[in-house]
């Protein structure tokens, strides 16, 4: 139909109508702009970070998402400049395919989601009711892939001069608590009996879902884990079973329960929250195991798990016994206190 239709248009009226659709494409997507205007650069910073000393690595990459409207006038349709835009990280500096420039006399607004890849079903940055901040929605995350889930936003920045803004500094925060579980030899223990070993058979988490949706608006987020099913012993959320019996522990070795840390989404609420842990003890190399399990539901560690905290339970092996030390920082305090399992 398109076609017949262009077929009856001629002469400078088809070019009239060709030139219209080329002006509406331009105004409201990647609008074509002076190169002779600075460029739009990024910079990237992560509070209480997962990544290792708080700073990205080279290979790290995220998604942003810009607009700009004109200053002082929030009539006027937002005009996108980003979706989705791959940012990489060289290990010195920030870097996107296709450059963008600052245009005076307008306001811009910038989202950013960490890492590229999420593995989520689905993402979206919507206005709310027409207003900044935007809304970003991320559907179907599976936290099973210990992704370190961090989004950033630097809005309402208003371009007035012809030499631009420059870079703009993304300021990234966790979505997810983080979770270790070192496991140690009571040194008391240790020093009486240095012959004691504890082989840790099997451990797992269950009782919370594998994937979640998340909305974040400004600075209030909200999960929601209605649309997905919970974890369950048998199959758990995440789990170590060791075979060979590699996992043995004895004097002053720490080892971690599951090989690394262990990302969850927050929860005001830990009461079906499980650690199911089995292992076996002997007091010399010529004495037998005695096995021995426990089931801690977390609400007896801690309250609440909550975003961009670490949350560090040691096991530390007492007899047949398994006291938890638990430690909650925020990269700046810290508290902790002492719990025995029998």
């Amino acid at each position: 139909m398109y076609r017949e239709y262009m077929d009856k248009i001629k002469g400078p009226a088809k070019m009239m109508f060709l030139a219209g659709i080329l002006c509406i494409y331009g105004c409201t997507k990647h609008p074509v702009q002076d190169a002779g205007h600075t460029e739009i650069g990024f910079s990237a910073a992560c509070t209480k970070a997962a990544i290792d000393n708080g700073a990205f690595s080279a290979g790290d990459a995220f998604a942003v998402y810009g607009y700009y409207s004109p200053i002082g006038n929030t009539s006027v349709q937002e005009t996108e400049i980003f979706n989705a835009e791959k940012v990489s990280f060289d290990g010195n500096n920030w870097t996107y395919n296709g450059a963008r420039y600052w245009i005076p006399g307008n306001e811009y607004d910038f989202y950013a989601i960490f890492p590229f890849d999420t593995k989520a079903r689905q993402i979206s940055v919507e206005p709310t009711d027409g207003e900044t901040p935007r809304r970003i929605t991320i559907t179907g995350f599976d936290a099973t892939h210990s992704i370190d889930l961090m989004t950033a936003a630097n809005t309402g920045i208003a371009c007035e001069s012809q030499s631009g803004n420059g870079t703009v500094g993304l300021t990234f925060r966790h979505h997810l608590a983080r979770l270790s579980f070192p496991c140690e030899i009571e040194a008391a223990t240790a020093a009486a009996n240095p012959s004691y070993e504890v082989r840790i058979n099997e451990a797992c988490i269950y009782g919370m879902t594998r994937q979640g949706d998340i909305d974040i608006t400004g600075d209030t987020e909200t999960w929601d884990f209605s649309n997905y099913g919970t974890t369950t012993e048998t199959s758990p959320f995440c789990a170590f079973s060791d075979t060979a019996g590699d996992k043995t522990i004895s004097g002053t070795t720490v080892t971690d329960l599951f090989g690394d840390d262990i990302l969850l989404f927050p929860s005001a609420d830990l009461s079906e929250y499980r650690l199911h842990i089995s292992f076996s003890t002997r007091n010399d190399a010529s004495s037998e195991w005695k096995d021995e399990t426990k089931d801690i539901t977390f609400s007896s560690l801690t309250a609440r798990w909550e975003a961009s905290r670490h949350y560090r339970y040691t096991l530390t092996f007492q007899g047949n016994n398994i006291l938890f030390t638990v430690n909650i920082a925020d990269w700046n305090e810290s508290m902790g206190g002492i719990i025995t399992v029998e």
